[in-house]
């Protein structure tokens, strides 16, 4: 027989299981603090998705405390440290996507929504947007320009790894609109930089985000094998590239 406190499993066939503890504390035959039963059966027994919720509230505490950030603006991918203690190794990227689309969907609890919003959570992913181009601004004014290293970290966010994104969705824009204006029909506009925001990356710095020529001449080049020859503007409006049948791309 277990002895009291030893983790068994109880309950009969299609009853609910519970350890040897949670059982001792259950046993409502014998006097019990209302207080402690209540915390115990909504941290072990019946709300382990509360414990979850808890844990994610702690490591986005600790973020805000770590990066001091003003907004709780983390990238899906992001974990936590594993020397965060009880919260390290968090999927706090993750679990937050998670409240934003409980949130859209109208199942956030009211005093969860409350919880997050005093911790400075961003709903949406334009307002996230709004806040990297602060980050970016900021990153600007210190250094100058704004092509940051992929690996750049500044006030808290990966501005690097962000300004590598924007640059490969600007780029595939100006691809894609290459290849629409040489005649190629039905080229899907997934993944391009909207222009609104390639304007408002141009004014924090005009070059952020330099001309790929080989990806463009090539995608000219793939759309005109049928024409004697394209003259094609870069996107700066200067730069002229002449394409002709046959030729491969960045050969003269």
């Amino acid at each position: 027989m277990a002895e009291d406190g030893e983790d068994q499993e109880q309950g009969g066939e299609g009853a609910a299981r519970v350890s040897a503890a949670a059982a001792g504390v259950l046993r409502f035959s014998t006097e019990r603090d209302p207080a402690a039963v209540a915390a115990f059966v909504r941290l072990r027994v019946i709300d382990p998705e509360g414990a979850y919720w808890r844990r994610g509230i702690e490591a986005a505490s600790r973020w805000r405390r770590e990066t001091g950030s003003e907004v709780l603006s983390v990238p899906v991918a992001y974990r936590s440290p594993q020397d965060w203690a009880k919260v390290g190794s968090y999927p706090l990227g993750a679990w937050l996507a998670d409240q934003r689309r409980y949130y859209a969907a109208g199942t956030l609890e009211a005093e969860r929504v409350a919880e997050l919003e005093k911790l400075g959570m961003v709903w949406s992913v334009y307002t996230e947007w709004d806040g990297m181009l602060a980050v970016a601004r900021s990153y600007a004014d210190v250094h100058g320009h704004f092509v940051p290293p992929a690996t750049a970290v500044w006030e808290g966010q990966p501005i690097g790894t962000w300004a590598k994104n924007q640059r490969q969705a600007a780029r595939k824009a100006a691809v894609n609109a290459a290849r629409r204006e040489a005649g190629e029909t039905g080229v899907p506009s997934t993944g391009e930089l909207p222009e609104s925001r390639r304007e408002a990356l141009e004014a924090i710095d005009a070059g952020w985000c330099p001309v790929d020529v080989e990806a463009l001449v090539g995608a000219l080049h793939q759309a005109t094998v049928e024409n004697s020859h394209l003259r094609q503007k870069f996107a700066d409006g200067r730069a002229v590239v002449r394409v002709l049948p046959g030729q491969a791309p960045g050969t003269r």
